[in-house]
């Protein structure tokens, strides 16, 4: 297998790691005695699967964590320094996602880790840890009939006109999807000054409370977890690393 070392070697220095992994199992695949051919070959091969390239990958030398603006619940300063502390830390990018797109990030290998709303988000084909389970809250403009109240319950809000969530598939809502479409608490606050809409969200996505909307605890809404997830078939020390450390600051709060 000497054609394999050299071509390894070659294909190494010019285009990388993965790429190197992959022509030494293309020439296995495809046995020769020249270097040239060798590479011939290795270009007809089948692609490299993605699951392979994520563990080759193990040696990158950032993390890529996908959030949506102020989809943290206050965690990841936390999250970070207590990740910083652990040994063989990376640089953490950040990387700002829609409402709805953060699993897709994971999913395609634009991110390596995100953080997530469970029900809402679509966690199909990722493992998750839960990081903090939480209520959630009514958001009415301050003349509303239940504006009054210290806290509401399903049933007082089952004739309200409540948003459509852009790809969103359960809301755990009654009567969700007539009011107008939203893609994201921005949008959803605003019409909710309008008056077309009130909304019923996690707790921590409506930190810091607008002073101009009233916010009162939803008594019997299902919970929503705050998760953080990553692909099934990503089993990276770097991944593992930060996920262990997630856990252990969220524990801390």
């Amino acid at each position: 297998m000497q054609v394999v070392h050299d071509v390894r070697i070659a294909a190494g220095q010019a285009l990388g790691q993965e790429v190197s992994l992959f022509l030494v199992v293309a020439l296995h695949r495809h046995p020769v005695t020249g270097t040239q051919q060798g590479l011939e070959r290795a270009a007809d091969a089948p692609p490299w699967p993605r699951t392979c390239t994520r563990r080759a990958g193990d040696q990158q030398a950032h993390l890529r964590l996908v959030i949506k603006p102020g989809g943290d619940a206050n965690l990841l300063s936390g999250i970070l320094a207590a990740y910083a502390g652990r040994p063989g830390a990376r640089q953490v990018d950040i990387l700002f996602g829609g409402a709805t797109d953060r699993a897709d990030h994971v999913r395609d290998g634009r991110a390596d880790v995100a953080l997530l709303y469970a029900p809402f988000d679509d966690l199909t084909g990722l493992d998750h840890e839960t990081l903090i389970v939480e209520g959630r809250v009514a958001i009415l403009p301050p003349d509303h009939r239940l504006a009054s109240r210290t806290e509401v319950a399903l049933a007082d809000l089952a004739q309200e006109t409540l948003p459509r969530w852009k790809g969103v598939r359960w809301t755990g809502a009654p009567a969700a999807g007539q009011g107008p479409e939203v893609t994201d608490a921005a949008e959803v606050l605003q019409m909710i000054r309008l008056g077309r809409t009130i909304a019923i969200l996690p707790r921590s996505l409506v930190q810091p409370m607008h002073p101009d909307l009233v916010y009162r605890p939803v008594a019997d809404a299902p919970s929503s977890a705050l998760v953080l997830a990553w692909s099934q078939d990503d089993r990276r020390r770097l991944v593992a690393s930060f996920v262990a450390a997630a856990v252990e600051a969220a524990g801390a709060t």
